[in-house]
């Protein structure tokens, strides 16, 4: 089962690979970009005490979610997510 402290470690990982990341292509790049921006921002919510909080209502975003999506703001984006890639997680 996946923990906090994974998920930081994870993020951290990921932005590493995407630091090293090389791509001719100009969308390419400006997804890997806004991917590097969103992990920053999680990050620092790490460190602030507030990962895992919608940043809109304040109420905390269900763990089971932010597993699925570490870089999640709010909870809205679950349903968005849930109703543009199905009902199964991505991890299963």
């Amino acid at each position: 089962m996946a923990s906090y402290e994974m998920i930081y470690h994870e993020l951290k990982i990921a932005y590493q690979e995407l630091m090293n990341s090389r791509s001719q292509k100009e969308e390419v790049c400006r997804y890997i970009e806004q991917e590097k921006k969103d992990i920053v921002k999680a990050l620092k919510k790490f460190e602030s005490g507030d990962f895992g909080k919608c940043e809109i209502s304040g109420e905390w975003i269900p763990f089971e979610w932010i597993k699925q999506i570490p870089t999640m703001e709010t909870i809205n984006e679950w349903e968005k997510s849930f109703l543009t890639y199905g009902k199964k997680g991505i991890y299963g």
